[in-house]
């Protein structure tokens, strides 16, 4: 249903600028120029390329303003399954087995029913959810005092869920996805492990 929403209003957004061409925008402003001035004509022509700017980005805006709905809708699961990973990884294979059939069963109905354009926004959308997702568990887990096993099972977690990505590849462009990665890296250090870390970066 909110693919269809959103696949609709795409529609849109792609035919308003051949729409105004079929309703012969040209004519118009020629009738313009020749009645007037080819001065009048051009403001005209001006006004209305705005207008249609305008309304193409409005439609854009709403668009992506409904894929991140959809990606709050997953949300709550997301976060749910990750700690259940990053606290049973090495226990109860079934949490992280859950957790990959959530994502690509998602995924796979987003890749399917949404244009190419609109999947890739959604999968930026959800590096995005998921950095900030990850930034609240680290945060909160670190006030906890868990230890560094904690970590490195979420970080094990984590890589293994965007092994269920059509194409894992493409979260390598998400920056935000990389810094926490790697703080979950360092924080799965043991403290032996850390400062042989520390000494690498500073020798």
């Amino acid at each position: 249903e909110w693919c269809l929403a959103i696949n609709n209003i795409d529609y849109v957004r792609e035919t308003l600028e051949p729409f105004t061409r079929d309703l012969g925008m040209d004519d118009v402003i020629q009738k313009i120029s020749d009645l007037k001035s080819p001065l009048d004509a051009q403001r005209c022509q001006h006004t209305l390329e705005n207008v249609i700017a305008n309304a193409i980005d409005t439609v854009r805006n709403k668009i992506i303003e409904l894929l991140e709905k959809v990606v709050s809708k997953m949300e709550p699961s997301m976060k749910r399954l990750l700690i259940e990973g990053a606290e049973l990884c090495n226990q109860d294979s079934n949490s992280v087995h859950r957790l990959m059939m959530y994502v690509d069963n998602n995924l796979a109905t987003l890749h399917r029913e949404l244009n190419e354009e609109n999947f890739n926004r959604t999968l930026e959308i959800v590096w995005n959810m998921l950095s900030d997702t990850l930034g609240e568990i680290i945060q909160a887990n670190l006030d906890k005092r868990r230890p560094p096993s904690f970590f490195d099972n979420l970080r094990k977690t984590l890589n293994l869920m965007l092994g269920s990505f059509k194409n894992p590849a493409d979260c390598d462009n998400c920056d935000a996805l990389k810094r926490t990665e790697q703080i979950l890296r360092i924080n799965g250090l043991e403290t032996a492990d850390l400062i042989h870390e520390v000494h690498l970066t500073m020798t």
